[in-house]
């Protein structure tokens, strides 16, 4: 029987190359210079969220405004007045048929402020009147948007008057009345917000 005398240094020179791998390996690892391949946990500062992080609601404690007798509620500064509109007498007691509102921060003077003015839909004008009234408002740097108030389709008119003070109103309906609901001298940040809780009530 004939031996293969280069199969043999062949094996032995394999098995050298390995245990020199082995060994190299085992020392890196213990050195920390080799790393296994593992699955890394999430760091707790970062969430993965499939929704997205709704904003604190401003809103959540305000005051409500009901009326009964118009069909509608709304939310109001917790700080703020509720007053029947009147030019220039002080603060009365709120009678729930006025078909006129004025909100306002203790502080200040009307017209500063938020004013309702709500009209029947049999006695004043139609929305198309008062939306094109609104439209024609003559306003520095105006804009005029469509609106969705609780379902109800409208517009928002806002600009800056003669004056330079921020102004703007909302035009829109429910089944019975026509609600315009205004800002003046500033506030448009809190008619925006008191718009977001209106709701029909009827």
């Amino acid at each position: 029987m004939k031996t293969q005398r280069g199969f043999t240094p062949i094996i032995l020179l394999f098995i050298t190359v390995l245990v020199v791998i082995v060994v190299a390996g085992a020392y890196l690892y213990g050195k920390g210079g080799l790393k296994l391949l593992t699955k890394q946990p999430t760091s707790p500062g970062v969430q993965v969220s499939a929704t997205p992080t709704l904003a604190n609601d401003e809103t959540a404690n305000w005051k409500i405004f009901s009326s009964k007798y118009y069909g509608f509620s709304n939310k109001y500064p917790t700080d703020w007045e509720n007053d029947n509109f009147c030019y220039q007498c002080p603060a009365q007691p709120v009678i729930e048929e006025s078909n006129e509102r004025y909100f306002h921060s203790k502080q200040d003077k009307y017209p500063k402020g938020i004013m309702y003015m709500i009209g029947s839909k049999e006695g004043s004008a139609s929305l198309e009147v008062i939306e094109n009234t609104a439209r024609n408002w003559n306003l520095k740097n105006q804009r005029v948007e469509d609106i969705t108030i609780d379902g109800s389709k409208g517009i928002k008119v806002s600009g800056y008057d003669e004056n330079g003070q921020e102004v703007g109103v909302a035009v829109f309906e429910n089944k019975d009345y026509i609600f315009q609901v205004s800002n003046h001298q500033g506030y448009s940040d809190i008619l925006k917000q008191i718009l977001s809780t209106f709701k029909f009530t009827n």
